[in-house]
């Protein structure tokens, strides 16, 4: 009969070359010959929490634990676990018992930093994150996710520095691009042309789109690649000289730059974000024509709404909600809901707990949704694109914020410096939308009386 420790073996081989099976099975077997083996328990946990089956991996590895206290990996391992049940406090506390039996446990600190990342403690992240990269300086995950950190605490000149690790650390590095000009680090710029290239989404185009004018104001001749349905929009900055097409034929150019390393060689920090606004315009002629609609409908007020992003963020889940979740709306009088809700959810409106007009088929492209926006009163959204597009504009926007906030919404404020005009309702409690809402109404309530 194969010894416990000769099937472990074996099973570690199936495991180390993705054959979960065959190694769940090996596991299995040095359990029947010894049903207290902690090393088995705690692999058939990892593999449980490789199939995404986080409570069953939690017990066999707690189960683990009980037999032999002592294993810093085995509470190393139990936390990733615990964090995806958003667990997050018995994850820490089973990183901090890892530490304490191995002080020099790279792996510990890492995943105790993203663990208190997403239990909205980016100091303490900050601080395991730097303690890990004293142990392994070349791990570029951590320099990625220390930057977040900073950037969300407004350590912004620390934060950009790191974010340039999002091209090893991250799904960006198949996409980054190479080019024979250098990347451009803030060198004189006159005479010189900038090639700028979108990157990431469409919210992140329109924040960042604002340092082009800052670019061409240096003397640059400024060329902008951005995403199709941005173009209309983006041609409204009057500084930018070409806008061009992902794919299209490229100009010659001196010097390009990745959209979101702007702020870096900006040197951009909280007391000098360039916030002056509104720098993205619709055209006249189709605010007209919104705003003679609108007035047909003879309410005080014109709002826009949006409840959805796109599925593919991966916060999105958080930072989404449902339609019927803004039900307290419906106690505000005298406003006219309007839809700028594209996408899957835009179905939610056959079940809309108030009315909400919806014109968003006429929406093809940003700067039709501009115009649009330009011509309300005020635009009511989760984090998502309408919200840059709303504080880029000038208009007032109440952005509904989740309990853990992307960086560029910092800590606790209901201002954002990147957009004057907008304030923020954030989450207390993950998860818990009832709060928010309830505070959105009286927010909107007051605004109207201060008119």
């Amino acid at each position: 009969m194969e010894s416990p420790f000769a099937a472990i073996e074996r099973g570690l081989i199936f495991q180390r070359s993705g054959r979960l099976r065959g190694a769940e099975s090996a596991y299995r077997e040095a359990l029947k010959a010894d049903p207290e083996n902690a090393d088995a328990l705690h692999l058939l946990g990892t593999i449980a929490f490789q199939a995404g089956k986080h409570e069953s991996a939690v017990a066999l590895i707690q189960r683990a634990i009980r037999i032999n206290p002592n294993n810093a990996n085995y509470y190393s391992n139990c936390g990733p676990a615990l964090r995806s049940l958003n667990r997050y406090e018995e994850a820490i506390a089973c990183y901090h018992s890892a530490i304490a039996l191995a002080p020099d446990h790279p792996q510990a600190w890492y995943n105790l930093g993203k663990t208190y990342f997403d239990s909205r403690k980016p100091a303490e992240a900050l601080e395991a994150y730097t303690r890990q990269l004293d142990l392994n300086p070349e791990h570029a995950s951590a320099r990625w996710n220390r930057s977040l950190a900073n950037l969300l605490l407004g350590n912004l000149s620390e934060g950009w520095r790191e974010y340039e690790f999002r091209w090893t650390a991250t799904a960006a590095s198949s996409s980054k691009r190479i080019f024979a000009a250098p990347q451009w680090i803030g060198e004189p710029l006159v005479g010189k042309t900038l090639f700028i290239h979108a990157e990431q989404g469409l919210g992140d185009t329109i924040q960042f789109c604002r340092y082009a004018a800052l670019a061409a104001d240096r003397g640059a001749r400024v060329i902008v690649e951005c995403q199709p349905e941005l173009l209309g929009l983006l041609g409204s900055i009057s500084q930018i000289s070409s806008l061009v097409r992902p794919g299209e034929p490229l100009p010659e150019f001196d010097f390009q730059i990745p959209m979101m390393s702007l702020p870096m060689a900006f040197e951009t920090s909280l007391e000098n974000i360039p916030s002056s606004i509104p720098y993205l315009h619709a055209d006249p002629a189709r605010v007209l024509a919104w705003k003679s609609r609108l007035e047909k409908l003879g309410s005080p007020w014109n709002v826009g709404l949006v409840w959805a992003g796109g599925k593919k963020h991966p916060s999105n889940e958080k930072r989404s909600m449902h339609l019927s979740q803004f039900a307290p709306l419906a106690e505000l009088n005298g406003i006219s809901w309007i839809s700028l809700q594209k996408g899957s959810p835009s179905a939610q409106l056959a079940q809309a707990p108030f009315p909400v007009l919806d014109w968003t088929s006429e929406l093809h492209d940003f700067a039709d949704t501009a115009a649009l926006t330009q011509a309300l009163d005020g635009v009511v959204t989760v984090d998502t694109a309408v919200a840059h597009l709303a504080g880029a504009m000038g208009k007032p926007v109440w952005i509904l914020i989740p309990f853990l906030p992307d960086f560029r919404w910092l800590l606790d404020r209901s201002d954002s410096p990147w957009y004057p005009t907008s304030r923020l309702i954030r989450q207390s409690a993950q998860g818990d939308w009832g709060a928010p809402m309830r505070s959105l109404v009286t927010i909107i309530a007051n605004s109207r009386n201060n008119l």
